[in-house]
């Protein structure tokens, strides 16, 4: 009974309830049976004093009918009143021992029940502090649990987030391979060139700056793309450290969907004015090229027979695949360019002092877009170890103001400026000045 009633507190309740009852009546019992006793006790007192008188009454007689030598006629009356009154005592002897042993009995059962009692007592409250505990294991383990989701979810949203940069470096990745493919193909075409169009294109001061321009961007690319793809791979690994979302596998596959679809739709607008831009390029390139040959032509109707044959050897205008890579070329500049600011600025705000550093981050992009001149000059003072916004930026603006005037308004490109003065110059700009030196000796020995 211990054992089932410290397992069920409802047992337990309903045992308590039957002690705490059968207490009672016991004790009602108990008092009965006091009230009886007393009772017998007080009508065995009167019959033992009732006894007495007529036991002096008796002897009395006895004394006064001794010396006359005879019975008074009332003495058999009296002897049997004196028979009754004893035997009425014995009765009552006899009830008062029994009543005497049912009090001692029934005070026995009222210690075992109190007994009982105390022990259901203490088996409750040994319950109470046992539940107690259980409840604050409870709440804890509850408290435990919130914490945990929190975690978890916060866990998979930067899952997501790190799916999504990796899908967007694997498309930045996949452009600049193509565009550096397109580079190497050009720069085949280039080498297949005749020796003339070669002296030609090294014989114009602006030709090679443009080459060693567009060799330094290649390099950029190049850069850029091994850049973005170890990012790659730290974005893998620290997805791959992750643990995968089994709370709710439903919701997980619904954002990963999210995501997926509005990454398509991103894509099909990237794609859509990619197609618009190469269309207006074409165009574009279709007019010039047009305008290139009647112009050509009027100058060589006007030209003079004593001219020298070198001045009719004239820079052409870049081919129309030199002009499609500058166009990719410059627009994956342009999306690289914010992309590194937008990485740049969720960076600050996820791990430096949020609030100061994103208030300078937002104060620095003002400041760039307000005036890039004093981006370039912040740049030319930073030097090497300086910070790389400035130049995307100043970049982006560039690309922006050539598509604006080349594409948009359909004007002719204005020559790359001169390059500056460099302090001390490298071993690849002395030796395309000694190369370009060469050729238009050779060209002026031909002619």
């Amino acid at each position: 009974m211990l054992s089932s009633s410290a397992a069920d507190p409802t047992l337990l309740g309903v045992e308590d309830t039957y002690y705490r009852a059968m207490t009672q009546q016991l004790r009602g019992e108990l008092e009965d049976a006091r009230g009886r006793l007393r009772e017998a006790e007080a009508k065995l007192q009167l019959s033992e004093q009732e006894r007495q008188g007529w036991e002096g009454k008796y002897r009395h007689l006895l004394a006064e009918q001794a010396p006359r030598g005879g019975i008074p006629p009332d003495a058999a009356d009296l002897l049997r009143r004196l028979t009754l009154k004893e035997e009425a005592i014995t009765a009552l002897k006899r009830t008062v021992d029994e009543q005497a042993a049912k009090l001692s009995a029934a005070k026995d059962a009222a210690a075992a029940h109190t007994a009982g009692m105390m022990l259901v007592k203490h088996q409750l409250k040994t319950l109470q502090e046992e539940l107690t505990r259980k409840s604050n294991e409870r709440r804890e383990a509850v408290e435990k649990l919130a914490v945990a989701e929190d975690k978890l979810a916060l866990q998979i949203q930067t899952r997501a987030d790190l799916e999504n940069e990796m899908e967007e470096l694997r498309s930045q990745i996949t452009l600049l391979q193509l565009a550096s493919q397109g580079k190497r193909q050009d720069r085949k075409d280039e080498e297949d060139a005749t020796g003339h169009s070669l002296s030609l294109s090294f014989g114009s001061n602006g030709s090679v700056d443009r080459i060693m321009q567009l060799e330094n961007e290649l390099d950029d690319v190049r850069t850029q793309r091994n850049t973005l793809q170890r990012q790659l791979l730290a974005l893998q690994r620290q997805v791959a450290t992750m643990p995968s979302a089994l709370a709710d596998p439903t919701a997980a596959n619904d954002t990963l969907k999210a995501h997926l679809r509005q990454l398509e739709k991103e894509k099909e607008q990237l794609h859509k004015q990619l197609s618009e831009v190469l269309e207006r390029v074409e165009i574009v390139q279709y007019r010039n090229d047009d305008r290139a040959g009647v112009e050509a032509a009027g100058a060589t109707e006007r030209m003079p027979e004593s001219t020298p044959a070198t001045a009719t050897h004239m820079p052409r205008p870049p081919s129309d695949r030199s002009r499609r890579e500058l166009v990719l070329l410059s627009s994956l500049l342009l999306q690289y360019g914010c992309r590194n600011l937008l990485l740049q600025q969720h960076q600050v705000l996820l791990h430096g002092s949020r609030a100061q550093e994103a208030r300078a981050l937002a104060a620095r992009q003002r400041a760039m877009r307000l005036n890039p001149a004093r981006d370039g000059e912040a740049e030319d003072g930073k030097g090497e170890g300086g910070f790389s916004g400035s130049l995307l930026t100043r970049q982006r603006l560039e690309v922006e103001q050539g598509l604006l005037e080349t594409v948009i308004h359909g004007r002719r490109p204005l020559p790359p400026p001169p390059p500056p003065p460099a302090k001390e110059e490298s071993v690849g700009s002395e030796f395309w000045r000694w190369l370009g030196s060469k050729k238009k000796s050779q060209k002026q020995v031909c002619v």
